[in-house]
C-alpha cells in the first residue's frame, strides 16, 4: 500500500501521546489505514447480547466479517473467529520499559492475574469458588480471549533518542490463537524439565492457577529463549512472557505511522 499522510497517521501520532483509554483508538486508526472499518465498542453501542457478552474478554474493536475488504492486506481471516460474526480485537500497552530501546523487539504478554499468596492454596481457592466469589484466569491464558491482539508501545510523554516526543514506538497486531498455542508450550517446557505434569487448561481453575504458580516457582531465566516476568504491586501482581519477535510464529509490526514494516504469517 502507497505511503502518504493522512488525517489517520496524523490521529495515530495525536492518540500516542495520551494514556492507556487511547490505545482502543490506536488500533482502529491503525486498521482503517488499510481499509478496515473497525466498529469501537463501548456500552452505548453494544447493541446484542453477542456483543454484550464479548467485552467481559477485552474486546475493543471488531470488524464484521462481512465487511472485510476483498484484498485482505492484513490477512485477518486467517482466524477462525470466536464468533463467525465478526473478528475481535484487544488493545494493550506493550510499554514495559519503555525507554529501553532493545524491548521495542519483544512482545509481552499477559499470562494471568497473580492473586494473594494465601490463594496459592487448593482449599483455600475452592472455598472463595464456593463462596461464589470471582476466582478467574485473567489474560491470554482464560478460556475466553478476542480473535487479535494489538499491542501498542509508545512513548507517551518521554522523549527517546531518536523519536519525536508524544509518538507511537510501534505496534503489533497478533492473532491469539497460535500464540496462545506457543506460550503453553513455552510453560510446558519448564514443566517438563522439571517432571511435572503437563498445564491442561481444559482442567478446573484451581489446577490451572496452582499449575502456572507452580511453574512460575520452576522457572530459571537462564535456560529459557523466553522471558517470564512477574510485574506489579503489593495488592496485585500480573504474569507476563517476554517473546522476541524473531520466535513469534505470526505477526504484524506497525510503525509509528501506524504503517506496515514487518510481518510473519
Amino acid at each position: 500500500m502507497k505511503r502518504k499522510e493522512s488525517v489517520n497517521m496524523l490521529k495515530i501520532r495525536f492518540l500516542s501521546s495520551r494514556k492507556e483509554e487511547s490505545f482502543r483508538r490506536i488500533s482502529g486508526a491503525i486498521l482503517r489505514n488499510y481499509g478496515y472499518k473497525p466498529i469501537s465498542l463501548s456500552p452505548e453501542s453494544l447493541v446484542s447480547d453477542n456483543l454484550l457478552k464479548s467485552i467481559e474478554y477485552g474486546v475493543d474493536n471488531i470488524i464484521y466479517t462481512n465487511e472485510i475488504p476483498a484484498n485482505d492486506y492484513l490477512n485477518i481471516k486467517q482466524v477462525n473467529p470466536f464468533n463467525r460474526d465478526y473478528i475481535s480485537f484487544d488493545s494493550r500497552s506493550n510499554n514495559f520499559r519503555n525507554l529501553d530501546v532493545v524491548n521495542d523487539n519483544y512482545v509481552f504478554i499477559k499470562l494471568m492475574e497473580f492473586f494473594p499468596n494465601e490463594y496459592y492454596s487448593r482449599d483455600v481457592l475452592l472455598e472463595k469458588i464456593d463462596a461464589k466469589e470471582d476466582i478467574r484466569i485473567k489474560g491470554i491464558l482464560s478460556h475466553q480471549n478476542p480473535d487479535y491482539l494489538f499491542l501498542i508501545r509508545n512513548t507517551f510523554n518521554k522523549s527517546r533518542e531518536d523519536i519525536s516526543r508524544n509518538s507511537l514506538i510501534n505496534a503489533y497486531l497478533l492473532p491469539v490463537e497460535p500464540l496462545k498455542l506457543q506460550v503453553i508450550e513455552y510453560l510446558n517446557f519448564i514443566r517438563d524439565l522439571n517432571d511435572k505434569k503437563p498445564l491442561n487448561l481444559g482442567e478446573s481453575v484451581v489446577e490451572s492457577i496452582l499449575d502456572i504458580y507452580q511453574t512460575w516457582e520452576l522457572y530459571d531465566r537462564h535456560r529459557y529463549n523466553f522471558e517470564l516476568i512477574n510485574v506489579g504491586d503489593v495488592n496485585r501482581h500480573d504474569l507476563f512472557m517476554k517473546i522476541s519477535k524473531n520466535n513469534l510464529l505470526n505477526y504484524y509490526e506497525f510503525d509509528l505511522n501506524g504503517f506496515l514494516v514487518d510481518f510473519k504469517s
